[in-house]
C-alpha cells in the first residue's frame, strides 16, 4: 500500500510525486515550488505551472504550460533560464516573445513556400526548369528573404514585375505573375495571411501587333526551327535577310535598306545611319559587329545581290522599292505560322531578353547594339564604337545561342548552377 504524500501550502514542493498527490478542492490555490515556480490547481483538477517574477519594480504572473504536459524537471529548467536573463537584466518573457516572432518570420519567408511550390510541381511531374530560371533572376534576389505577411501588391509590383516588364519581356511578366499567385497561395490556404496578393498584379497582353515578340525559350525554340525551314519555300533573299534579322536585331527598316557599302566583311563589322535620329544635321552611325554565322550569311547573299547596291534587293521586277519592302519579313514570319506572334521589330525584345536573362551579359552591351542612347556617369552619351570588343564577343555569344537552341533545344542553355530556395 503506498504511503500518502504530505503537501502543505505554506511548505514548497519539490517533488514530482508531491505534484500529483495535489487534489483539486472548491477553489484555486496555488503551491510554491521555488525560484519563482509556482503550481496552480483548479477546481476541475487541471494543474499549471507559473512563473512569477519582478522586472523594472513590476510584478508579473505568465503561465509556463499544463502539467503532466510540461514534467515538473522542464519546468524548472525554463524557470531556470528565465532567473539566468533577469540576473542580466532581460525581461524573459520579451525576449521569449521576440524569439517566437523571429522563428515565425523565419518560417514564413516567401523562398520557403516558393521551395514548396516547386517541390509539389515536380511531384506532379511539371518542368521546372524555367521555373528555377525565374526565381534565380526575377524573383528570390528580389523578395526571396522577405516574409510573405509584409509583402502586399505594391511591393510585388514594384520589385519583381514592373522591372519585367520595363525591358520588354511581356510574356516572363506574365508567367512570374502566375508564379507568384502559385507560391502565395500557399501560405493563404494555411491562414498565414489573409489574401493573395499577388491576384491582384497587372501585366499588360501580350502586343499581337506591330511590335510582338517571342522571349520565352521554349516559344523560340519552335520558332528558331520554322525561320531555317523558310529556305524550302521562300527565295535565297528573304530567306537569308529573316535568319539575318534575328542574328543582328536592328529595326526592320534599316535591314531592308542595308547597303554593301554598310558591310565590312574583312573588317567583320556592319555600319549604318541608324533610322530614328531627331536630329538630321549631325546623324550617327550604329557599329554591328559581326558573329561569324552573320559573315556566313552575307557572304551567301552576295551572290543572290550581284552588283545591286542593296544587300537585299526587291524580289519583283517594278517594285516600289530597290530592296525588299516593308512586308516581306513580316509576311515570311506569317508563312511559317507566327502571325500575331513575333514581328521583325520583336526580335529586338527576344535577343535583349534572352542576352540578359541567360546569357549574363551587361545591359550597357545590350542598350548599346539595340542603338539605344546610352549615357556615362557624367551624363554625356558614350560613343559609338565603345565596348567594341566586349560587344563583338556579345554577339558571337547571341549566334550561338540560336543555333543551340535550334539544334538542341531549350537544354542548351547555360544552366542553372548554384541555386537554393
Amino acid at each position: 500500500m503506498n504511503a500518502e504524500v504530505s503537501i502543505s501550502k505554506k511548505k514548497p514542493i519539490s517533488h514530482q510525486k508531491q505534484v500529483d498527490a495535489a487534489k483539486p478542492q472548491a477553489k484555486t490555490f496555488t503551491l510554491m515550488i521555488g525560484d519563482g515556480l509556482h503550481l496552480r490547481v483548479d477546481p476541475t483538477g487541471a494543474k499549471y505551472f507559473i512563473y512569477r517574477y519582478t522586472f523594472n519594480n513590476k510584478r508579473f504572473a505568465k503561465s509556463l504550460g499544463s502539467y503532466p504536459t510540461l514534467p515538473l524537471s522542464d519546468a524548472k529548467r525554463i524557470c531556470f533560464e528565465f532567473n539566468q536573463q533577469l540576473a542580466l537584466g532581460i525581461d524573459p518573457y520579451e525576449q521569449k516573445k521576440n524569439q517566437e516572432v523571429e522563428v515565425k518570420n523565419n518560417a514564413a519567408q516567401f523562398k520557403k513556400f516558393a521551395n514548396v511550390w516547386v517541390e509539389n510541381r515536380e511531384i506532379e511531374g511539371k518542368d521546372t526548369k524555367e521555373d528555377h530560371r525565374h526565381l534565380k533572376v526575377n524573383i528570390l534576389p528580389k523578395i526571396g528573404e522577405m516574409t510573405v505577411v509584409s509583402m502586399d501588391t505594391a511591393i510585388l509590383d514594384d520589385l519583381v514585375i514592373n522591372p519585367i516588364i520595363k525591358r520588354g519581356a511581356i510574356e516572363s511578366a506574365r508567367r512570374v505573375r502566375g508564379m507568384l499567385c502559385g507560391i502565395l497561395e500557399i501560405p493563404r490556404r494555411l491562414k498565414i495571411i489573409k489574401e493573395n496578393p499577388a491576384d491582384d498584379l497587372l501585366v499588360p497582353t501580350p502586343q499581337r501587333g506591330n511590335h510582338a515578340a517571342l522571349t520565352e525559350p521554349e516559344d523560340v525554340v519552335p520558332m528558331l526551327k520554322a525561320m531555317w525551314s523558310y529556305c524550302e519555300r521562300g527565295t535565297p533573299t528573304v530567306y537569308n535577310a529573316l535568319i539575318l534579322s534575328i542574328h543582328i536585331f536592328v529595326r526592320p527598316n534599316e535591314l531592308r535598306k542595308l547597303k554593301w557599302e554598310n558591310v565590312n566583311l574583312e573588317g567583320g563589322y556592319i555600319e549604318f545611319v541608324h533610322s530614328k535620329q531627331r536630329n538630321k544635321k549631325n546623324l550617327k552611325t550604329t557599329i554591328i559587329p559581326m558573329s561569324q554565322q552573320v559573315k556566313q550569311i552575307l557572304e551567301n547573299q552576295r551572290m543572290f545581290a550581284g552588283d545591286n547596291p542593296y544587300v537585299f534587293p526587291a524580289q519583283h521586277y517594278g517594285a516600289k522599292d530597290p530592296c525588299i519592302s516593308s512586308g516581306t519579313i513580316r509576311n515570311a514570319l506569317i508563312n511559317i505560322g507566327y502571325e500575331g506572334l513575333q514581328t521583325p521589330h520583336g526580335f529586338r525584345a527576344t535577343a535583349a531578353t534572352i542576352l540578359q536573362e541567360r546569357l549574363k551579359q551587361p545591359m550597357e552591351y545590350i542598350e548599346m547594339q539595340l542603338a539605344h542612347k546610352v549615357k556615362a556617369p557624367n551624363g554625356t552619351a558614350y560613343h559609338r564604337g565603345k565596348w567594341l570588343d566586349d560587344r563583338r564577343d556579345m554577339m558571337q555569344k547571341w549566334s550561338d545561342c540560336i543555333d543551340d537552341l535550334r539544334e538542341k533545344g531549350v537544354d542548351a542553355l547555360p544552366k542553372l548552377i548554384g541555386l537554393q530556395l
